[in-house]
Formats: C-alpha cells, structure tokens, sequence
C-alpha cells in the first residue's frame, strides 16, 4: 500500500487505514485497495502471549474501480509499535483470512476467502481514517446499525 495512517483511543487500541490506487487498463477506472485494520485488544509485554495464530483485530479489504467493487472481512493478528523519533507506526498484519461479503455488481467474483500478511509504516491521521472508514461503510451500505456492519468503533 502506498499510503497508510492510523488513529489510537487511549486503551492502546488502534485502526490502520491503508490504501494503493492504481491506473486501469486501457480505458477502465483506476483501481483503488483499501484496508481497515481495527484491533480490539493488545498483548502486554510480561503480561500476555503474542503469538502470530492469536485474533486480535477486525479487517476488511475492500477493492474498488469505477462502480464495480468488491468487500472481505474477517480477523488476523495485528503487531505494531510506535517510534518515537518519526512518530510513525510499524506494524504487522499475520495471516488475516477474510470471507467475501459485499459486492457493488451482480457478477461472479472469482475469490470468495482470501488471506491478507504483510507490515506497513503509518503516519498519525484521525481525520483520514476516519474519511476512508465512512467512505467505505457508505460505498457498501455499512451504515444501516446491523451488528458487524459497521468498521467505525
């Protein structure tokens, strides 16, 4: 992803939001992947395991060209520190598996799970996650207050 931020609440939770547009072929729309991380609780040094198989976060990746787009969700296991020089996050999505559940068009999808690894470098920047968060819920119809609809805390 070529552009990452996150926001933090004061329990240490956090959500990372991620995001890589590229052109389109030919004439079609640039395609645009975004992902939300949203952890819900993290392991404390000499308190608690962490461990690459433990969930400790909601995810949801969602890929967009034009007015065709298709949403995973599911869980993985978030890792990430801040550094205190740059300000930034590091951090480490570990196999996150992910099922398909909204789509913008009829046509069949050719993947219904998915498995998202990789790290990222964040900046802090409420404002952006929270603006690709709505954007998403709305493009998906996210916002109708159904349990785990909604990737807003």
């Amino acid at each position: 992803f070529t552009e990452a931020y996150f926001d933090s609440t004061p329990d240490g939770n956090i959500q990372v939001a991620l995001r890589r547009q590229e052109p389109g072929r030919m004439d079609s729309p640039p395609i645009t992947q975004t992902a939300i991380l949203r952890t819900f609780w993290r392991s404390v040094p000499g308190r608690t395991t962490a461990e690459t198989t433990q969930i400790n976060a909601n995810v949801g990746y969602f890929i967009l060209s034009g007015d065709t787009g298709e949403a995973f969700e599911g869980s993985g296991a978030v890792f990430f520190d801040f550094d205190p020089l740059t300000g930034e996050m590091l951090g480490k999505l570990d196999h996150a598996t992910l099922a398909l559940t909204g789509q913008l068009t009829k046509d069949a999808s050719p993947f219904s799970r998915i498995t998202l690894s990789g790290t990222f470098r964040a900046q802090k920047n409420p404002q952006i996650v929270a603006r690709w968060v709505n954007e998403m819920n709305r493009r998906f119809d996210r916002n109708n207050n159904k349990p785990g609809k909604n990737l807003s805390r």
